[in-house]
């Protein structure tokens, strides 16, 4: 990932969609999942959200309408396939975010 700023940007072009009230975005650098996240549902407080899927493997909170976590990817930096490290990471970690916020039978696309 070269340009970390891309990250809210996303989020926030995503956010402005139709039908789309929560938007959880990542990109892998060297060191980190970098996660970027906005939401427009009263309900959730996406800030407590990635505390509680991230806090304890990285730094993540933020406030009720964005937020953003980092996660170190330390013990799997010998893993130089993407493919390997979404299927050992990334995939648990969206996992994660989606049984907190109730989206886990929505798929990867409903995320």
């Amino acid at each position: 990932m070269r340009n970390r700023d891309a990250l809210p940007q996303a989020a926030d072009l995503l956010i402005t969609l139709e039908g789309v009230n929560t938007a959880l975005v990542y990109g892998i650098s060297e060191e980190a999942i970098i996660m970027s996240a906005r939401n427009r549902d009263v309900r959730l407080h996406i800030g407590n959200v990635l505390r509680e899927a991230f806090g304890d493997i990285g730094d993540a909170g933020g406030h009720p309408n964005m937020a953003a976590a980092t996660i170190p990817l330390a013990c799997f930096s010998r893993v130089r396939n993407k493919e390997e490290l979404l299927s050992l990471v990334v995939d648990p970690l969206l996992s994660r975010f989606a049984a907190i916020t109730g989206l886990e039978n929505e798929g990867r696309n409903g995320i």
